[in-house]
């Protein structure tokens, strides 16, 4: 899988969006960070030599509906977008987002996959998930403002965090970092959100990350739902949660509501809620049976006529002829008969008792002259005649 998407993405590049700021042209045209490149513009394919020329068109087209080729690294495929430059949305730019020339193959490799949450750590408190999250972007650290980057290698998240954490104990730094603002897909629900962390007196955001190619963002072959932005972050505010994107002015798909009625997908657009149908009305059943017209003086001789009809006697249903069933005969069971063998039966021998020797009559032995006859008789078993 990994290696398709390579080939496919082979020597593309464009503008990379990084950043993009709530309500702008380009929220509103329904760009995506990180996963949307500027590859074109109204026919005119984008490369290396002529990408400076880019920020003049922007220019030359202010109020002028513009049409932009994008290629989406999450379904991988192409569409058009329908943007406005202009400067009077209340923010900074004509387009309102931050870009960066890049390549779609290099892009890719650098994100960090979150793989542990430290319970009540910074991170954990600022809603930070493990196994579904992955750190796509970060705050630059060359700038004052909470201004949103993409990494630039494999080291970039590091190296940004041991600055943030050097410059947090060093007592002559103007520049505390009390806060870490991070870029954050979270697969699951294939949405992009804007999360601050607040560090407090912690050193560390408590979570733990890998790279890799088992730690990528996975791309299924044939998947056309494009991440949405859920949350966006304003410098010195809470963050303003952003459920969806904003529809498009001219989108290319037609829509097709899901099951459920609740949201519909366009490849330009992501998925964009509707707006629930109220149910229709309960009415009285009594009510539709009224006649609609004539006065309630017809409406009574009407009752009255209905009643003065016959009433008609229910039919009896016929009666139906019983069919006597004819029972089956009742066969009585004969015992058994015995089954002679034809061998002749042998009788069994008792088994024969042993004879018992008839017993023995002695005179008075004269070695037992001097005993009684009690005595000798009974000792040895004896029986005088």
């Amino acid at each position: 899988m990994g290696g398709e998407q390579s080939k496919s993405n082979e020597g593309l590049e464009g503008f990379q969006i990084a950043s993009i700021s709530p309500q702008s042209p380009a929220h509103e045209g329904g760009l995506v960070p990180f996963f949307d490149f500027i590859v074109g513009t109204d026919g005119v394919k984008l490369n290396r030599e002529n990408s400076g020329d880019f920020r003049d068109y922007i220019k030359r087209m202010r109020g002028k509906l513009t049409k932009l080729f994008i290629y989406n690294t999450k379904t991988r495929s192409m569409r058009d977008c329908f943007i406005t430059p202009n400067d009077n949305w209340g923010g900074v730019g004509l387009l309102g987002c931050s870009i960066n020339w890049e390549s779609v193959e290099n892009a890719q490799e650098f994100v960090w996959h979150v793989t542990d949450v430290s319970p009540s750590s910074p991170a954990a408190i600022a809603g930070v998930q493990s196994g579904r999250d992955y750190l796509i972007g970060m705050q630059s650290v060359t700038v004052q403002q909470l201004h949103i980057t993409m990494f630039a290698d494999k080291s970039d998240f590091h190296n940004r965090m041991s600055y943030i954490l050097s410059k947090r104990q060093d007592p002559y730094s103007k520049r505390k970092f009390n806060q870490v603002l991070l870029l954050i897909y979270d697969g699951i629900e294939n949405t992009v959100r804007e999360v601050s962390i607040e560090l407090g007196n912690s050193e560390t955001l408590g979570i733990d990350v890998a790279s890799g190619y088992l730690h990528c963002i996975n791309v299924i072959p044939g998947d056309t739902q494009i991440p949405i932005i859920k949350q966006f972050y304003i410098d010195g505010d809470s963050a303003l949660p952003q459920t969806a994107q904003p529809p498009q002015q001219q989108p290319q798909e037609s829509h097709s509501p899901t099951a459920n009625g609740q949201q519909w997908s366009n490849p330009a657009l992501g998925n964009i809620p509707l707006m629930e149908s109220q149910p229709p009305p309960q009415i009285d059943a009594e009510v539709v049976s009224m006649p609609v017209t004539g006065d309630v003086h017809q409406q009574q001789q009407l009752q009255q006529q209905q009643q003065q009809l016959p009433a008609v006697a229910p039919v009896a249903p016929a009666p139906v002829a019983q069919v006597p069933v004819a029972q089956p005969p009742i066969v009585q069971a004969q015992p058994p008969q015995p089954i002679s063998s034809g061998l002749p039966e042998v009788q069994q021998q008792q088994p024969q008792q042993p004879q018992q020797p008839p017993p023995q009559v002695y005179d008075k032995p004269p070695q037992f002259a001097d005993y009684s006859e009690p005595a000798w008789a009974s000792a040895v078993g004896a029986t005088r005649s």
